[in-house]
């Protein structure tokens, strides 16, 4: 049997030799904290380090990998700690990280779409503290439609809101492989809550229907096996509030399957 850490450092290795290549060819070198995370056969990175010239090897590698099962982009800038003074701001707007602006933010959403739609092996998906747009959220959602390998998707804090999510579930509703799904800190209310009740029941209708399908082959439904969501994350809402807690009270009252929400 291949080691599995061995066969990751591989496609690592694969990934690394394209961004390096696409490096050189704008007279640049790969940034150590991308190339730090690579040698544990992933790509997790703080995405507020890199200037705006950094992105595009990174994105070019992104657009057409195939073999990392894990992608971690986080950002951690506060904006907000900048509202002191008229000077301060200046000096911090020019520090506001590349990753910030609307333009960067789509293109990574674009190199993602792309990275779903061809890859068998990205089952990890994680944005963390990104701003994503509503272009940014359509582009990702073309993306989550067309992957066949897709385990586990989150977008903590991530301030999406109730709009951003019901894009969201567009792309999520009909994935076979994808089970759990992370939106903690999303500034989601009832209404965020209403969109993943919706989700819930409509991903139960299926699971009913495949249940009597197999019934009437004389099998027993492999319950394990089916396709839909196991586990959803939605801490740090309160704006959720009753409302929205009762329309999830409603649509788990018949789900079989979902094993936890937290």
């Amino acid at each position: 049997m291949i080691d599995s850490a061995k066969m990751r450092r591989d496609c690592a290795a694969d990934f690394y030799s394209h961004y390096e290549y696409l490096c050189a060819l704008q007279d640049s070198v790969p940034l150590p904290a991308v190339r730090s995370c690579l040698r544990e056969g992933v790509l997790d990175f703080n995405a507020d380090r890199l200037r705006s010239v950094d992105w595009a090897p990174l994105l070019g590698t992104l657009k057409i990998n195939k073999d990392l099962p894990l992608v971690s982009i986080k950002s951690f800038f506060q904006p907000w700690l900048a509202e002191t003074g008229s000077d301060r701001s200046k000096v911090c707007r020019s520090r506001v990280p590349a990753i910030r602006n609307k333009d960067m933010s789509f293109q990574l959403c674009k190199a993602l779409k792309c990275c779903l739609s061809t890859s068998n092996a990205l089952k990890n998906l994680e944005l963390n503290g990104l701003v994503l747009r509503e272009r940014d959220l359509t582009i990702l959602t073309k993306g989550l439609n067309k992957s066949t390998a897709l385990v586990h998707l989150s977008l903590a804090n991530c301030p999406i809101g109730d709009g951003g999510l019901e894009i969201i579930c567009q792309g999520i509703k009909n994935s076979i492989t994808l089970k759990t799904v992370n939106f903690t800190g999303c500034n989601l209310t009832w209404q965020g809550g209403n969109h993943m009740a919706k989700i819930l029941k409509y991903q139960t209708m299926r699971r009913h229907e495949e249940t009597w399908a197999e019934s009437l082959r004389y099998r027993r439904p492999d319950l394990d096996c089916m396709a839909g969501l196991r586990r959803i994350t939605l801490n740090c809402n309160t704006l959720i509030g009753d409302f929205g807690a009762r329309a999830f009270a409603e649509s788990l009252s018949e789900d079989l399957w979902l094993r936890g929400k937290f």
